[in-house]
């Protein structure tokens, strides 16, 4: 995606980030947030939360955006760990 607006509004190292996110062809930014919960010492737990999204269309594209980001990150740290499932 290029062209995107990010303005970050919260960082809370290790836990959270919090942005006002916009896309160029949205008429306003929606709010993204993306958290981390330790789920284990070696496991954790990445969410990532969009609101105040321009329509239907757009909460279905930025869910599959994100949940394909979310599936980058596991395979490059299954890589790092040696762990070849990303689990």
């Amino acid at each position: 995606m290029s062209g995107i607006r990010i303005l970050t509004t919260t960082f809370s190292a290790g836990s959270h980030v919090r942005m006002q996110w916009k896309h160029p062809q949205w008429p306003n930014h929606s709010i993204l947030q993306i958290r981390v919960t330790p789920k284990s010492q070696h496991k954790a737990l990445l969410s990532f939360h969009q609101e105040r999204m321009p329509s239907r269309e757009a909460r279905t594209t930025m869910r599959e955006h994100w949940k394909g980001v979310a599936d980058r990150i596991s395979q490059m740290a299954a890589a790092v760990s040696g762990d070849a499932t990303g689990h």
